[in-house]
């Protein structure tokens, strides 16, 4: 049975199902519906997340949306910190990993700086701290320069026409604008 949220007058049983088992499953694991087994957590050991599951690997953008979501989770009346309390910590290293040491952030591990990916980072991180706070936990003594480092890049790279990448890059390929 999971956990009730302090007031349970929020959810309806099943909305409270519903929200649990998929919060467990990006955060704390879960159990398959159907044959049974334990499925691993979709949060991988570097803290990121991926659009899908897959062992050691993140990026920076599904990242930011679980964390948007979970964040949302929070507000809602959910007890992330009581059902998963190193998902802050995790996630903020996680995010941490993405940075090159300009400033900017990554995608992947793999790809170069991006603005976009920047700007999901430092949101990312931003989540991180502001969860931290409210969970009275403490706030990676890093989180506040990695943001700075990340802002004060955005300021130098940013163009409103392109989604700004490494130039250094030859086959670099900003994508999205």
């Amino acid at each position: 049975n999971p956990a009730k949220p302090p007031d349970t007058s929020k959810f309806k049983e099943d909305d409270w199902a519903w929200m649990h088992e998929r919060i467990s499953h990006l955060c704390v694991g879960w159990k398959r519906p159907k044959g049974g087994g334990k499925m691993e957590s979709c949060q991988n050991r570097g803290g990121g997340w991926r659009y899908y599951e897959a062992k050691g690997d993140q990026d920076a953008s599904a990242t930011q949306f679980v964390l948007l979501a979970l964040r949302e989770a929070v507000r809602a009346g959910y007890p992330l910190n009581a059902v998963a309390p190193d998902v802050w910590k995790d996630a903020a290293e996680g995010a941490r990993s993405f940075q090159v040491k300009e400033g900017g952030f990554r995608y992947m591990s793999d790809y170069p700086w991006s603005a976009g990916m920047t700007a999901a980072s430092v949101a990312s991180l931003l989540i991180c701290k502001e969860q931290l706070i409210l969970a009275k936990k403490p706030v990676p003594d890093w989180l506040d320069g990695s943001v700075a480092d990340g802002i004060r890049f955005l300021g130098e790279i940013f163009d409103v026409e392109t989604n700004r990448g490494d130039d250094s890059i030859k086959e670099h390929r900003p994508g999205y604008h």
